[in-house]
């Protein structure tokens, strides 16, 4: 009886994003999670865009962070967070961030392709023209940081990534003069969550607008 009465006042909450958002993004989201009173039962997945609008369908995940917008039976949607791509690129010391820079200054060579949604692709096949896509391709940032480690190696990547990678090392990162589209995220969501879930979707919500004020 102890036992089922200590598992009731447990509050559970399964968030899923992608693999970026994790990372670079939700740090101090989950950190405040993770101290909040009463404790929780916080389960975070990672999945790509389509996953999780699937596993939000199949009640796998009570809250989700995709790049797409695919409307669903069943699905709550909102754009959630808009941000800027960026080139960073691996200088011999830091410098100053946020300035303009132009293809012509770019060493192709030296690119690594960070994968990113449709939208995304369909500019940079305008842009580049037949350059086309270079030969190394990475669908992580876990994989992209030690690939950018030779001085003028360089990616087109969300601001979140440029801007934890410049606080760690020497690279810059620049605004293109023809800027790529922004990425999106958004946030999903039952339109009738489970019960179980309820609690922990108002104080996930509670954290966010209390962390990103500015994006609600």
């Amino acid at each position: 009886t102890k036992k089922i009465q200590f598992q009731a006042k447990k509050i559970n909450l399964t968030i899923g994003a992608v693999d970026t958002f994790h990372t670079f993004f939700f740090p101090d989201l989950y950190q405040a999670l993770r101290e909040h009173n009463p404790a929780m039962n916080l389960h975070i997945k990672t999945y790509n865009s389509t996953e999780l609008y699937l596993e939000i369908d199949r009640g796998q995940i009570d809250v989700a962070f995709p790049l797409l917008e695919l409307p669903m039976n069943n699905i709550t949607i909102r754009r959630f967070y808009t941000e800027p791509r960026v080139v960073l690129r691996n200088e011999m010391s830091s410098g100053t961030c946020n300035t303009v820079i132009r293809m012509e200054e770019l060493d192709f060579t030296k690119e690594v392709f960070f994968v990113g949604e449709p939208r995304f692709h369909a500019w940079y096949d305008q842009w580049k023209g037949r350059k086309g896509l270079p030969m190394l391709k990475v669908d992580t940032a876990q994989l992209l940081l030690p690939l950018l480690n030779k001085p003028g190696a360089w990616s087109i990547v969300p601001l979140c990534i440029a801007s934890k990678v410049v606080a760690q090392g020497p690279y810059v990162y620049y605004r293109l003069e023809d800027s790529p589209p922004e990425r999106v995220c958004y946030k999903i969501q039952p339109q009738h969550p489970k019960p179980s879930a309820i609690e922990g979707i108002k104080i996930l919500d509670f954290y966010l607008e209390l962390i990103f004020p500015s994006l609600q």
